[in-house]
């Protein structure tokens, strides 16, 4: 039975005599206060290198993945000089050696689609130039022509045609 401030057994003897025994409050409950002191601390303590873990997990699975995300953010901006290097095997190393391998790829199709242009626009001016020429020369035979027409030298005029026409025929 609890008294106030003590908790107050009584037990009766085989003789008939009465003991009565009081026990402070305080010595029952001292136990239980380290009990619960101690739990507390290991319970924080476990707190504290679940969180400590937990962040240096999270580090490690995220810092990868900023530096990718941070390499493609730059080849979006235009820097296509871009690699990544994530040394691990997990699907953040996957993804970043396909990320340096996709930017080879893309370096080695730009440079080709360069050339092709180049090699393009060269070829047109090839041909321009060899479509200038002929008409250069069918420009002054038809002048020639009109010169003789204008003299009234008709054999010469008709030379002339002739000649246009073969080379026309020609090309």
């Amino acid at each position: 039975r609890e008294a106030g401030r003590a908790f107050v057994n009584a037990y009766t003897l085989s003789n008939g005599w009465k003991l009565v025994e009081t026990i402070p409050r305080e010595v029952i409950y001292r136990d239980i206060e380290r009990i619960r002191t101690l739990f507390i601390l290991i319970g924080g303590g476990f707190l504290l290198l679940f969180i400590s873990v937990s962040v240096l997990l999270v580090g490690r699975i995220t810092k990868p993945i900023i530096r990718l995300t941070g390499a493609m953010k730059q080849v979006q901006g235009g820097n296509m000089n871009v690699s990544v290097s994530i040394d691990s095997r997990d699907e953040v190393g996957q993804l970043s050696k396909a990320f340096n391998t996709m930017m080879l790829r893309m370096e080695e199709l730009i440079r080709r689609i360069n050339e092709e242009e180049r090699d393009k626009r060269e070829a047109e001016l090839k041909m321009l130039r060899s479509q200038i020429k002929p008409h250069f020369l069918f420009n002054t035979l038809n002048s020639i022509r009109w010169v003789a027409d204008m003299n009234k030298a008709k054999p010469v005029s008709d030379l002339i045609v002739s000649l246009a026409t073969l080379l026309k025929n020609g090309i």
